[in-house]
């Protein structure tokens, strides 16, 4: 069996991407062979789940050099439900790889991403690397101006409890500063303003977003979804932390979250629009990041 008529083919979207703008490659499998390939033994990458096994092997390199998808490497227990990908004598398949459901990417920078993933003959096949660079956001006022911290008032929730935070938006400028509340579909960066929790786990993975059904709500954008913080002074909000299915085990999990406001809309799934954005003087445009709070799951 020639293993060489099996390819592995990735397809990058764009070349650079803005912090938290969706980064999700799709990965084309060509069976040229014979017979029907089972391919990916031990290996998972959809929206709210991203694992493998060895030889299987999923590598993003960051911009300092760092392989950022090793705690994603599991025990071949966690795929005894997983099936691997099927592909039909002469056909192929294609995945989309969301990347950024899982790995929440700030370094500024070049990343590399490629996948080795084994066949039902025993077969490991590399696909090609793509590259991406990763650009900052523009800030309308420099972020040292403004602090935004992440609280809660208990540490420890039980597993079917529902997690409060704190969001402190801070102003240290000399000028009125006006913040977005988060609308409907903040917290999946699918809108203005962009709430995104990241929540890494004691393994160092980031967890998934449980997935969302429907359409993408349309924002508004007027007094009632914005504050405006003065000088020296500051405004809590309280969060509800959106669902983590992988957040219901018991342990130690690290949360920060992140806000973005773009000069651009945006559109469908994330994507960052053309269409120019014409906020209010004092709105933010930028990015915050907020502290790193510990919560416990029992």
């Amino acid at each position: 069996m020639d293993a060489k008529k099996i390819s592995l083919i990735l397809h990058e979207e764009k070349t650079e991407y803005s912090i938290g703008e969706p980064i999700r490659p799709k990965l084309q499998i060509l069976n040229k062979t014979s017979w029907k390939a089972e391919i990916g033994n031990g290996f998972i990458f959809d929206w709210e789940r991203l694992g493998f096994s060895n030889p299987n092997c999923v590598h993003l390199i960051g911009p300092d050099g760092a392989d950022l998808a090793i705690p994603y490497n599991r025990d071949k227990s966690y795929f005894n439900t997983i099936n691997p990908i099927s592909v039909d004598a002469g056909r192929e398949e294609w995945l989309f790889l969301p990347v950024y459901a899982h790995l929440h990417l700030r370094k500024i920078g070049k990343y590399s991403f490629w996948l080795e993933l084994l066949d039902n003959t025993g077969e490991l096949h590399h696909s090609n690397r793509i590259s991406f660079q990763l650009v900052s956001i523009e800030a309308s006022v420099p972020t040292e101006f403004i602090e935004l911290t992440l609280t809660s008032r208990k540490s420890s929730f039980a597993a079917t409890e529902s997690i409060d935070v704190e969001a402190i938006f801070a102003n240290k400028h000399d000028a009125p500063i006006t913040f977005l509340n988060p609308q409907v579909d903040s917290f999946y960066g699918w809108v203005n303003p962009v709430y995104q929790f990241t929540v890494v786990d004691d393994d160092g993975r980031s967890l998934a977003l449980h997935s969302r059904c429907g359409n993408m709500a349309i924002p508004r954008y007027d007094d009632t979804t914005q504050f405006t913080v003065k000088p020296g002074e500051f405004h809590a909000q309280t969060l509800s932390l959106p669902s983590f299915s992988e957040m219901q085990n018991p342990g130690e999990y690290h949360v920060r979250l992140t806000y973005i406001v773009r000069d651009k809309a945006i559109g469908k799934g994330g994507v960052v629009l053309g269409k120019q954005l014409n906020w209010r003087a004092d709105v933010f445009v930028g990015l915050l990041e907020s502290n790193e709070s510990k919560l416990i799951r029992t």
